[in-house]
C-alpha cells in the first residue's frame, strides 16, 4: 500500500544520509545486509518512484568506492537484474539514477544484465532523452560494457552506434560523454563488422572530427 511505500521509501532515505555522513557506518551495516535489504526493498514496492529512485541512489553510493568487493557483494545480491526492472518500471523517472549503478557494476555483470533487458532498456532511454546531460554521461558510462563480444552484435543491433554518435553530438563539450562515447566506437568498430559502415553512415566522421577539436579545450575539473 502507499503507506507501506511511504515508510520504505524513508527508511532508503534515512539509510543514504548515514551513509553520506557517518564514516564507519557502511561498516556498521554491512555491504552484503544493505544490499540485500535494497534489494528486497526494490521488488517489494516496484512501483513506487520514491522507493525505487533512493534505492538506486543508496547502491550507486556504495558502489562509488569502486571496490571489488562492493561490486561482488552487489552482484550476489541481484542488484543488476533488480535495478533494470526498475529502470524499465520508471523510464522517465529512474533513468540516470538508475543508469549510475549500471554504470558502475564490474564487466562480469554484463550479461546478468543483457539477460535482464538491459541493454535494450537503456538504448531506449538514451535514444528518447539524449540531450539530458546525465542521461548522456551514466548511459554512455553503463553502454561501454557491452561494446565487446559477446555484447558488441546485440548492441549494434538496437541501434547503439547512432544513439552513441546522437549522444555525442549534443554534448559536445562534455569530456566524459565524448571519452565513453569514443570508447564505446572504437570497441564496436574492432569487434562488429558492420560497426564502421554505420558510423560512417550515422555521420560519424563529423562527430569525430568535433570531438578532435573539443579535445584542445581543458577537460573541466
Amino acid at each position: 500500500g502507499t503507506s507501506t511505500d511511504g515508510l520504505a521509501g524513508q527508511c532508503l532515505n534515512l539509510i543514504r544520509r548515514l551513509l553520506v555522513v557517518c564514516p564507519d557506518c557502511d561498516r556498521q551495516l554491512g555491504e552484503a545486509s544493505v544490499a540485500d535489504l535494497i534489494v528486497t526493498m526494490l521488488h517489494a514496492h516496484p512501483m513506487s518512484v520514491t522507493v525505487q529512485r533512493t534505492g538506486c541512489r543508496v547502491l550507486a553510493g556504495i558502489m562509488a568506492g569502486g571496490s571489488t568487493s562492493s561490486a561482488n557483494v552487489l552482484m550476489e545480491a541481484g542488484v543488476p537484474s533488480a535495478v533494470v526492472a526498475a529502470i524499465r518500471n520508471h523510464p522517465s523517472k529512474l533513468h540516470w539514477a538508475g543508469f549510475r549503478v549500471l554504470a558502475y557494476m564490474p564487466p562480469e555483470s554484463a550479461n546478468v544484465i543483457a539477460e535482464a533487458g538491459g541493454v535494450k532498456v537503456m538504448v531506449d532511454i538514451i535514444r528518447r532523452k539524449a540531450k539530458d546531460r546525465l542521461v548522456a554521461k551514466w548511459g554512455c558510462r553503463a553502454l561501454g560494457n557491452f561494446a565487446a563480444p559477446p555484447h558488441a552484435e546485440k548492441l549494434c543491433q538496437l541501434g547503439g552506434v547512432a544513439v552513441v554518435l546522437r549522444t555525442m553530438k549534443q554534448h559536445p563539450l562534455e569530456f566524459e560523454v565524448q571519452r565513453k562515447g569514443l570508447n564505446i566506437l572504437k570497441a564496436l568498430a574492432m569487434s562488429h563488422e558492420d560497426a564502421p559502415t554505420s558510423i560512417v553512415e550515422h555521420g560519424g566522421v563529423d562527430i569525430l572530427l568535433a570531438a578532435i577539436r573539443a579535445s584542445f579545450t581543458d577537460p573541466p575539473n
